[in-house]
């Protein structure tokens, strides 16, 4: 659980996937391994803190209690056959993901604004973290964090998946990643 946590924590930008009335709704929100309430590496349930806007579609689902789905996508990329060298292949895609269900608990008062709070600092923190949330910000930041539906999610279930070119052998394995580090590919609307 260990690589599954730092996954989430290296790429927090979730797409929020829950069942509405009128059928499925996503969002994009912002997430963090909830640091007082996840009991870490060894744990096998994460505990996860987000926010989706008020205004938003999803925040229904969120408030009605119903079954979410969190997607974490981690690095990933366009695999060529070019790179293996050997053999006969085809194209594939290299990919990490998590997959956390379970049904979101709404957050109040200083526990909600707390979760905004913290998401700035994470990610500022990823930065150069000097800009600190204080003075009119602070100000500001309470009157907008009305505007959202802060969450808590105890995982119900986890699906961590990677496709890495495990199936190769080492050698093979080094080319793709060698190819990816160097940029081998363009982008492909660069040339349409």
């Amino acid at each position: 659980m260990a690589e599954v946590r730092r996954l989430i924590r290296e790429h927090g930008w979730a797409l929020l996937v829950t069942a509405a009335a009128d059928g499925l709704e996503a969002a994009h929100v912002p997430c963090l391994i909830d640091s007082d309430h996840d009991r870490g590496d060894d744990c096998e349930q994460l505990v996860i803190v987000g926010h989706a806007a008020r205004a938003d579609p999803v925040s229904a689902a969120l408030i009605a209690g119903n079954d979410v789905l969190l997607i974490f996508q981690g690095p990933n990329g366009y695999i060529s056959p070019a790179w293996y060298g050997e053999g006969t292949s085809i194209a594939t895609w290299n990919f990490t993901t998590v997959h956390v269900g379970g049904i979101p608990e709404l957050l109040e008062g200083k526990e909600a604004f707390s979760v905004l709070q913290r998401t700035m600092e994470y990610f500022e923190a990823a930065r150069d973290g000097s800009w600190k949330l204080q003075g009119r910000a602070l100000d500001y930041a309470h009157r907008i964090a009305r505007g959202t539906v802060p969450f808590r999610l105890r995982s119900v279930t986890v699906r961590a998946k990677a496709k890495l070119s495990q199936e190769k052998p080492p050698a093979i394995q080094l080319r793709v990643i060698s190819a990816l580090k160097t940029g081998a590919l363009r982008e492909p609307c660069a040339r349409i």
